[in-house]
């Protein structure tokens, strides 16, 4: 969208009306409005780009760069509504006398959200980009580039260097519930691969840690219906230490046994907490202890001989294990995984492809109390002695 030359809301609302025809339902971007240039001056709203683009998500840039005019679709993807609160360094824009989201977005409320539409979706469209980009800085004599908006969850959206064995995809996603998986939870490398970033906003069942930054895509926690019509809540979390920044992980527990609690929201709580060190998952055990029916740790790929309840009825392991090849390291080949330790010559990692563990937990809950019964841990096939 040209930077110059439009006097009015109109005159862009038609571009926008033209552009929505050819690419119905996919996102729409342009860059350069600005309000005081404008006859009718004043920032615009969402509801002159719902009328003409009701269902296609629409992101338009300010021309310095520092606010986003969007539509109620946009808003909807991005899960902005009245109870989101202004982010530090950033505000969304009201109505008037409600705290209902206008539709512009300022700094760190439409920062964010800028990968989400400007990254191109494919692999080749990527590399078209990116080799673009370096060929009109080189043009100008430029051999170094900064991006000065780069947040810290955003950066793998510009980047999908890993390709096998880290991350999840939407495929990969209905592929596991086409097994009967019915939640799954992420921890340090949800964002590894950069569509997880617009599905996980789709995908109620796909869940990331609820102590990301904020902003981040999707949700840390949700309650499910069983098949046998429990309401099972699931909580994911990240820990803080040795792990990606992200928020206070006890502060946030705390806020949410202050607003939920077992059998008044939900029958049933698990809760995935994906940390490096035994000690931060023990204490999260112990906190939850009474309150959820089962705490049990991930991200170390090897699964803990402490299954157990603790004192006040909760199910507890410090971690978990993968599912996948254990003649390997951490999953990964582990010829290829020696060479990177004495630095020999490698390549990045790859996962091992021999046979498989599924390693897991058996819980079984009191409907009562929704606390837990009985605990054992559960491995099967590959290279781990088999317990079923």
């Amino acid at each position: 969208m040209p930077k110059k030359g439009f006097k009015c809301v109109k005159n862009i609302s038609n571009i926008v009306k033209k552009l929505k025809s050819i690419n119905e339902g996919q996102w729409l971007q342009g860059w350069g409005w600005d309000q005081n240039n404008w006859r009718d001056t004043g920032y615009p709203t969402k509801e002159m780009l719902d009328a003409v683009s009701p269902k296609s998500p629409v992101y338009l840039k300010r021309i310095d760069g520092h606010a986003a005019w969007v539509n109620s679709r946009t808003l909807t993807i991005t899960n902005i509504t009245k109870k989101t609160q202004d982010p530090d360094g950033g505000k969304i824009r009201r109505v008037a006398g409600s705290n209902e989201p206008n539709g512009v977005l300022e700094e760190l409320a439409a920062i964010p959200y800028m990968p989400m539409v400007l990254v191109p979706k494919s692999e080749k469209a990527m590399l078209r980009f990116l080799n673009s980009g370096q060929e009109m800085a080189m043009s100008y004599g430029y051999t170094t580039a900064q991006e000065g908006r780069a947040m810290p969850n955003t950066h793998t959206f510009l980047e999908n260097a890993a390709k096998e064995g880290v991350g999840i995809t939407e495929e990969i996603t209905q592929n596991l519930f086409e097994c009967g998986v019915d939640v799954i939870t992420t921890g340090n490398h949800v964002w590894d691969q950069k569509e997880t970033a617009e599905h996980i906003e789709k995908e109620e069942r796909l869940l990331r840690p609820e102590n990301l930054i904020f902003p981040s895509p999707g949700r840390g926690f949700g309650v499910y219906n069983s098949k046998n019509n429990f309401k099972v809540g699931v909580l994911n979390l990240m820990g803080n230490i040795f792990m990606k920044k992200c928020d206070d992980v006890f502060e946030t527990v705390t806020n949410f046994i202050k607003k939920y609690s077992l059998k008044e929201n939900f029958d049933f709580l698990i809760v995935d907490f994906h940390g490096e060190i035994t000690s931060e998952k023990m204490a999260i055990g112990h906190f939850f202890d009474g309150k959820a029916t089962l705490v049990v740790g991930t991200h170390t790929h090897v699964p803990t001989h402490d299954a157990r309840i603790l004192k006040f009825g909760t199910a507890y392991q410090t971690d978990a294990g993968m599912c996948g090849d254990y003649d390997s390291v951490i999953g990964m080949n582990k010829e290829n995984s020696l060479n990177r330790f004495m630095k020999k010559e490698s390549t990045k990692h790859f996962p091992a492809e021999g046979e498989a563990s599924l390693c897991g937990i058996i819980v079984d809950g009191n409907k009562e109390t929704g606390l837990a019964q009985n605990i054992e841990h559960f491995i099967y096939g590959g290279r781990l002695t088999n317990t079923h």
